[in-house]
């Protein structure tokens, strides 16, 4: 499952109070396309101005020194398929979100994402002030604890009162990057999930806007596989061979049930014409299917065979 983590970018929209908001609108409109191909032939060519700084972001470490990775410098390896883990924040306390939110999670090698909730008052007035934001002992703690990656969900991972940024200062000097304005982190799980944050691969430029989500992997569920005659075939359960006993669960003897947690790839009709005697191989359309998922269950163990 896929889980979008970031803002739509639309015309003029404001993300950063003081920053301009985005210009979309046409370079060549449909209507004035058309005298440049044949009758019934349109394209649409966009034109958008906007700040770097706009929407969900990701800030490499050009942002903030000049001699650092500019976004077309930037490894994948620290933008995509890193492994994931939300943190939630504790606010009852304050705005700040310091080391202790972070203590006791396995941090080293992941992107780790902040879950202020901050999120629900985008596009209000309300979210420019007042954010939750991590501390430098906070900062601090990633870094010794090694994560590849850091975002958050509120207006800016530094708190905007204090001008020397020091979050944005250590986490980009280790080269770590950082995404802002994320959304609906409370959709992901704590952790066993994927993230992506991959921005446009654009020379001397420090921050873009990113399409970032999860990958969430669900647990494999029991296929609808009940007594019906696509369940049945035409042989009694006395045939199996003692190898595929443990690989069927048998309701009746004319009948045959998936067992829970078979992969989705391997659900394969039970019929007579694809699950022909032991002793010979498959018979039917499906021959050359069918038997290459019953070694696979048969190596897999995740079928069984009933009384």
């Amino acid at each position: 499952m896929l889980v979008d983590v970031s803002h739509v970018v639309e015309h003029g929209m404001v993300t950063y109070k003081g920053l301009p908001a985005p210009l979309v609108c046409d370079f060549l409109s449909r209507e004035q396309s058309r005298s440049h191909y044949a009758p019934g032939t349109a394209f649409h060519i966009g034109k958008i101005e906007m700040v770097a700084n706009t929407g969900t972001y990701l800030d490499a470490p050009f942002h903030r020194y000049a001699d650092g990775n500019d976004l077309s410098e930037l490894p994948l390896e620290r933008l995509a398929n890193l492994e994931g883990v939300v943190i939630p924040a504790e606010l009852s306390k304050g705005r700040a979100v310091s080391r202790a939110a972070f203590k006791g999670h396995d941090l080293r090698g992941k992107a780790v994402l902040v879950r202020t909730g901050w999120d629900a008052h985008w596009r209000t007035d309300r979210y420019f002030e007042g954010h939750p934001f991590l501390t430098r002992d906070a900062a601090e703690y990633l870094l010794a604890e090694g994560v590849a990656l850091v975002g958050i969900d509120s207006l800016n991972i530094d708190d905007t009162g204090d001008r020397s940024r020091p979050v944005h200062s250590l986490l980009l000097a280790a080269e770590v990057p950082i995404v802002e304005h994320l959304r609906g982190l409370a959709r992901l799980p704590g952790a066993g999930f994927r993230f992506v944050a991959v921005p446009v691969k654009v020379k001397g430029m420090g921050t873009f806007p990113v399409r970032a989500f999860g990958i969430v992997v669900e647990p494999a569920t029991a296929p609808a596989c009940r007594p019906s005659s696509e369940c049945k075939v035409n042989r009694p359960s006395g045939s199996v061979t003692p190898k595929e006993r443990g690989l069927l669960t048998s309701g009746q003897n004319s009948t045959w049930t998936l067992a829970s947690g078979f992969p989705p790839a391997l659900r394969v009709p039970v019929t007579a014409a694809n699950f022909g005697p032991p002793e010979h191989p498959p018979r039917g359309t499906n021959n050359n299917r069918f038997p290459a998922a019953r070694k696979e269950a048969r190596r897999m163990g995740r079928l069984r065979v009933g009384p």
